[in-house]
């Protein structure tokens, strides 16, 4: 019973080792696939900006120290926004990094993804040619009017790129676009219909102020704008124009006209374009309220940033920007490695390749030999039970055969525990090269495989040891 139990300590003892290498290898294995992840996000980011290297390696830096100091969001997400920014063409690590950071500002304080931010207000502001430095100017002016209104700011930011298309003509910057929306979602106008309502207004303002004539006239009668302020406004404000031809429509409407006649005069007829202005004529204080809101907030430029603020102070967001901090860890354990894993991919490779068919052999002759082992101690068993029948006569050959087949059980435990060693060193390769592959997880099923088969061993093993004790 001592010497079972020395033996059943040892191999305690070998399996808590193997163990803490199992660990230490998953570790490096993690590190290095944190890094692998991070420089993968880099390389997407370098192919949609063309930036250089250096360039980007520094980029990360800053989005680190945001990831980790400032924001819960982590740094790959925030590498994410600004590959979106080198798709939608934005240049200059300056102007990227001034998009990330609105972006991410909307992600953790509205109900306006990071990536779906970028996108959209990148879009805006491209249409508008106001370009990405006027981003937080947008941002600042969504939040404002979604702290102030009833709608979400992923409604705002979806009515305002509508607004902005139907106005194309005019030029109408993005802010009075935000508000004009806002304004239109919160009385039940959709998108599409407010677009094309905007589509046709535009290019009647348009053609009237540039060919002249009566629908000149008509727009100056409406807006109380004369025609040099109506040419001057098309080109430096088109908003003036836009919001005293909305004053003029309640304005005919209050001396008991209607907007259906007033918009017939300049060729607008469609009955959806018609509810959209009507719509807007009737709430004039409430669009006034939205357009003063979101242009104070759009010359602050920082709303999103104070609601954002909240968010980054929480506790959540505290948790957040730790795990942030042990995955750039990660990632810097992982680059330790990084020089040398291509090298020790290769070098492991080889050692498979070279020692694979060795490996199997000896696999082969192990369950072999068990096999040869466990038929003989169940010869000896049956013999031993024949000799019983004798009575119990021959006490000394059931001692023998008890003892001797205690010690098959040692062997056979002892061999079932070694062969799931050799098992989870395979086990081990093959996560290793899952980690680093490019191609993604290619040795699941084998790794699968091989963990039944490993713990049919264990399994083995543990009944051989019980045997072994109980035969002692």
């Amino acid at each position: 019973t001592d010497r079972l139990t020395k033996v059943t300590r040892r191999l305690a003892q070998a399996y808590t080792v193997f163990i803490a290498a199992q660990k230490a290898t998953q570790a490096v294995t993690d590190s290095v696939k944190g890094y692998g992840e991070l420089e993968a996000a880099q390389i997407k980011v370098q192919k949609t900006t063309d930036l250089a290297r250096d360039e980007i390696v520094k980029m990360t830096e800053e989005l680190q120290n945001l990831a980790t100091e400032v924001t819960p969001t982590a740094t790959n997400e925030l590498l994410r926004y600004a590959e979106v920014a080198g798709q939608l063409g934005v240049e200059g690590t300056d102007n990227i990094l001034q998009m990330v950071a609105a972006a991410d500002a909307l992600n953790v304080s509205t109900d306006l993804a990071g990536d779906e931010a970028a996108t959209l207000l990148t879009r805006i502001l491209t249409m508008t040619k106001e370009g990405v430095p006027s981003i937080d100017n947008l941002a600042s002016a969504v939040v404002e009017l979604g702290n102030t209104t009833a709608t979400t700011e992923s409604e705002i930011v979806q009515m305002t790129k509508e607004i902005v298309t139907g106005t194309t003509a005019l030029g109408l910057g993005s802010t009075t676009a935000a508000a004009y929306g806002a304004t239109l979602k919160e009385l039940g106008q959709t998108g599409e219909r407010s677009r094309s309502a905007f589509i046709r207004l535009s290019a009647t303002i348009q053609n009237a102020v540039l060919n002249g004539g009566e629908e000149l006239e008509q727009l100056s009668l409406i807006t109380g704008q004369t025609a040099e302020e109506l040419e001057k406004n098309l080109g430096e404000r088109p908003e003036a124009i836009l919001n005293d031809f909305i004053d003029g429509l309640s304005r005919v409407k209050d001396e008991g006209g209607t907007t259906q006649n007033a918009l017939k005069a300049f060729g607008i007829t469609a009955n959806e374009s018609i509810s959209v202005f009507d719509a807007l004529a009737n709430n004039v204080d409430r669009l006034a309220r939205n357009v003063r809101n979101a242009s104070d907030a759009s010359e602050q430029g920082n709303k999103h940033i104070i609601e954002a603020a909240k968010a980054y102070a929480s506790q959540e967001s505290t948790v957040s920007r730790l795990v942030n901090k042990f995955t750039e860890l990660k990632a810097r354990v992982g680059e330790a490695y990084s020089d040398d894993t291509d090298e020790a991919i290769r070098n492991f490779s080889k050692l498979i390749d070279d020692n694979a068919e060795a490996i199997v052999s000896m696999m082969d002759y192990v369950v072999e030999l068990g096999k040869d082992v466990l038929e003989f101690g169940l010869a000896l068993g049956e013999s031993a039970g024949a000799l019983l029948d004798f009575g119990g006569k021959i006490n000394v050959v059931k001692g023998f055969v008890d003892s001797f087949r205690a010690g098959l059980n040692l062997i056979m435990g002892t061999l079932r525990f070694a062969a799931s060693g050799l098992l989870e060193v395979r086990i081990q390769f093959l996560e290793f090269f899952n980690a680093v592959s490019v191609s993604g997880r290619q040795f699941d099923e084998n790794i699968a495989n091989l963990r039944e088969s490993q713990s049919k061993l264990f399994k083995g093993a543990e009944g051989d040891f019980s045997d072994a004790k109980g035969a002692i």
